[in-house]
C-alpha cells in the first residue's frame, strides 16, 4: 500500500490526484531506454563497442563520429545509473563470451594457460584493452596504466583463487578414489592421457607395449615432453634423470643377456673369447687322451700300409726330414734308415701312431705348398695324404673317428675367428657362408660374432642403436647370424634398449640446445622483489604490485610437484596393471568427476575475463 507523501505535504506542494498523476507520467518519461544489448557488447569487445558503432553510424549519416560516440556513451551511462544490477550482469555475460571461444579453440583453456606466468601476458593484454576502451582521453597514460594494473591484479587474483578452489576439491577427489577402488579421474590421469594421445597410439596399444617389456617413456615422440619436465627442475627433474638412467642400464643389460643367450648359450663366461679358448684347450687335451688310447689299441700297421709308408718316405725327402725332427725331439726310436745308395728301409715295424705322424707331416707340407703358390705340388702331396689316411682309417677306425672329431673342432676354431669378422661382411655373402656351416661351426661362428659385438659396444656407445636398426650394416648382419627362433625376441629387446638409451641421453639437462635453460635463466633474472618494489607497492603503485604478485606465482603446468612425480612414475612403470589403472577409468564416478572438473574449469576460465574488465573499470 503506497505511503502518504508527508514531505510534500509539509512543503505545501499540490497533492491533488491530477498533480500526482502528472508527476508519475514525468518520472516514466525520464526513465532511460534499455541499453541491454549495447552494455553486453561493451563486455564482449573490451569496451570498444561504442567506438565501433559510432564509426558505422557516422559513415552512413551526416553526423560526426564524436557526436555519435558521446551520445552512445551518455545513454550507456544513464542506463547504468538507472539499472546498475542489470547493466553489470549484461556486461559480465558479454565478457564471458570471449572466454568461451578461447576454451573452444584450446587457447586460454586450463591446459593451454595452466602456467600462471604464461597466463600473465594474456591477463595484462585484456586489462590494457579494457582500459583503452574505457577511457575517453587516450592521452591519459597514467589513468590507462592504473586501470591496466588493477585489471591485471584482479585477473591474477581471480586465477589464483580459482586454482585454490580447485585444490580444495582434492580431498573430495581422494575420498572418491578410495571409495570406488582408486579408479576415479584425476589431473594426473588427464596429463597421462594427453601424453599418450601425442604418441599416436591407443591406450590399449600402450598397455600392450608395457606388457611386452616397454614403458611409456620409451616412445621417442615423448622426448621433448619429458625434457621439458627436466627443464622445470626440482624433484621431478631429479626423478626423471634417475629413472631414465636406470632404464637405460636395465634394458641394456637385458639386451646383452638376450644376445649372449642366442649367440653364445654354452658360455658362462661373459668374455666369449676367453671362454672359447679355454674350451678349445680342454678339447685338445681330451683329443690327446683319445689319440693315446686309440694308438695303444691299434698296435702295428698291416704290411701293405708299412710298404705304402716306405714308398712315401722314399719319394718325399721333406717328409723324411720332418719325421726325423719330430722323433728326435720326442725321443722316439727312428722309423727308417738311409743306406749308402740313398735307399730308404724301415728300421722297425711301424705302428699306427707312426703312420698318423707321417700323415700329419704330409698335411703340413701340403698347406705350405699352397701358401707358397706351389699348387701343383700341393695337390700331389695332398693325394699322398688322402691315400695314407684311408689306409690308417681302415686299419684303425678308432683313430679315424678321433681324427674326424678333432678336425671338426679345429674347423670350429676357424669358424669362431670368421664370426669375429661377421659384422663387417657383405650381408649377402654372409648369408651364403652361414648356410654352408655345420652345427658345430655355426655355434662357434655365432660365439665369435658375440665377441665382436662386445668389443664394438665398448668402443662405440651407439652400437646397441645400430644393432636395433635393421637398415644398418651391423643390424642386417646380426639378423643373418641370429637363430631364427630367437631373432624376434632379441631384436625387440635391442629396440627397447636403443629407445631407452636415446631418451636417457636427450633428457639430460646438458643435452641439446641450451635455449630452454637460457630462457629459463632470463625469466628468473631480476625476479626477486627489491626494497624499492616493496616501497612503491606500499605507495599504491599498481605496476610494482603486479610485478611482486607475478613473481610470487610458482612455475608449473597445472600440476604440483607431487602430481608430476606420479606422472613420471607411470611413464616409467613396467607394470601393465598399474598403467591400465592410471590411464583407464570407465566408472560412473569417474565420469561424474570429469564433468565436475569441466564445469569448474569453465567457470574459472570464463569468470577471469569478466573479473579483469570490472577490475580495470
Amino acid at each position: 500500500m503506497p505511503t502518504f507523501p508527508w514531505e510534500k505535504f509539509k512543503a505545501g506542494e499540490d497533492l491533488s490526484p491530477e498533480a500526482l498523476a502528472a508527476e508519475n507520467v514525468q518520472e516514466v518519461a525520464q526513465e532511460p531506454e534499455s541499453q541491454l544489448f549495447r552494455t553486453a557488447a561493451q563486455g564482449l569487445t573490451f569496451r570498444f563497442a561504442d567506438e565501433v558503432e559510432a564509426v558505422v553510424r557516422s559513415a552512413f549519416s551526416d553526423r560526426k563520429y564524436d557526436e555519435v560516440r558521446d551520445e552512445i556513451r551518455q545513454k550507456l551511462t544513464d542506463y547504468k545509473i538507472s539499472n546498475p544490477a542489470t547493466a553489470l550482469t549484461a556486461e559480465t555475460v558479454g565478457a564471458i563470451i570471449p572466454s568461451i571461444a578461447m576454451m573452444a579453440t584450446g587457447y586460454g583453456s586450463p591446459v593451454g594457460a595452466a602456467n600462471l606466468k604464461r597466463t600473465f601476458g594474456s591477463i595484462a593484454a585484456q586489462s590494457a584493452a579494457t582500459a583503452v576502451g574505457e577511457t575517453e582521453d587516450l592521452s591519459d597514460i597514467a589513468g590507462i596504466g592504473t586501470s591496466t594494473g588493477f585489471g591485471t591484479a584482479g585477473g591474477i587474483l581471480f586465477e589464483g583463487a580459482a586454482r585454490g578452489t580447485g585444490k580444495l576439491l582434492s580431498p573430495l577427489i581422494n575420498f572418491v578414489r578410495k571409495k570406488f577402488g582408486d579408479r576415479a579421474d584425476t589431473a594426473v590421469q588427464a596429463e597421462l592421457q594427453r601424453l599418450v594421445e601425442s604418441t599416436g597410439l591407443t591406450v590399449d596399444e600402450v598397455i600392450s607395449g608395457v606388457a611386452d617389456g616397454s614403458v611409456i617413456a620409451d616412445n621417442l615422440t615423448l622426448v621433448n615432453s619429458i625434457k621439458s619436465m627436466v627443464n622445470e627442475g626440482g624433484d621431478v627433474a631429479a626423478d626423471i634423470i634417475a629413472r631414465s638412467g636406470a632404464r637405460r642400464a636395465s634394458t641394456g643389460q637385458a639386451a646383452q643377456q638376450q644376445l649372449e643367450g642366442a649367440l653364445a648359450p654354452q658360455s658362462s663366461d661373459p668374455n666369449v673369447i676367453r671362454a672359447f679358448r679355454e674350451s678349445e684347450e680342454r678339447l685338445k687335451n681330451q683329443q690327446a687322451e683319445a689319440y693315446s688310447e686309440a694308438f695303444e689299441q691299434a698296435g702295428d700297421v698291416p704290411v701293405e700300409l708299412a710298404e705304402q709308408m716306405q714308398n712315401i718316405l722314399q719319394r718325399m725327402p721333406q717328409a723324411r726330414a720332418g719325421l726325423e725332427e719330430i722323433y728326435q725331439a720326442d725321443n722316439i726310436v727312428p722309423l727308417f734308415r738311409t743306406d749308402a745308395a740313398g735307399a730308404i728301409t724301415l728300421a722297425r715295424r711301424p705302428t699306427i701312431k707312426d703312420a698318423e705322424i707321417l700323415r700329419r707331416t704330409l698335411s703340413d707340407i701340403k698347406s705350405g705348398k699352397f701358401r707358397e703358390g706351389q699348387g701343383t705340388m700341393g695337390e700331389v702331396v695332398g693325394g699322398m695324404e688322402r691315400t695314407l689316411r684311408g689306409g690308417i682309417d681302415e686299419a684303425s677306425p678308432q683313430v679315424g673317428s678321433v681324427r674326424a672329431d678333432y678336425a671338426a673342432r679345429m674347423s670350429a676354431r676357424d669358424a669362431f675367428e670368421e664370426g669375429r669378422k661377421a659384422l663387417n661382411k657383405n650381408v649377402d655373402e654372409l648369408q651364403i657362408f652361414v648356410d654352408g656351416l655345420n652345427p658345430q661351426q655355426l655355434e662357434a661362428f655365432r660365439a665369435g660374432t658375440m665377441a665382436a659385438i662386445r668389443d664394438r659396444a665398448r668402443r662405440l656407445r651407439t652400437t646397441v642403436r645400430k644393432l636395433a636398426d635393421e637398415d644398418t650394416q651391423i643390424g642386417a648382419a646380426l639378423r643373418v647370424v641370429l637363430p631364427e627362433n630367437q631373432a624376434q625376441s632379441v631384436t625387440s629387446s635391442l629396440r627397447r634398449a636403443a629407445d631407452a638409451d636415446i631418451v636417457a641421453e636427450k633428457v639430460q639437462p646438458t643435452a641439446g640446445s641450451p635455449t630452454a635453460q637460457l630462457m629459463r635463466e632470463q625469466e628468473l633474472r631480476g625476479s626477486r622483489p627489491s626494497a624499492e618494489d616493496s616501497f612503491r607497492m606500499s605507495q599504491g603503485d599498481p605496476f610494482a604490485f603486479i610485478k611482486t604478485l607475478k613473481n610470487a606465482i610458482p612455475s608449473g603446468k597445472g600440476l604440483d610437484q607431487s602430481q608430476m612425480l606420479e606422472v613420471v612414475k607411470i611413464l616409467y612403470s613396467e607394470s601393465p596393471e598399474l598403467v591400465e589403472r592410471a590411464l583407464k577409468d570407465n566408472t560412473v564416478q569417474g565420469e561424474l568427476l570429469r564433468a565436475a572438473e569441466r564445469i569448474a574449469s569453465a567457470l574459472a576460465t570464463t569468470g577471469r575475463t569478466a573479473t579483469i574488465q570490472q577490475s580495470a573499470q
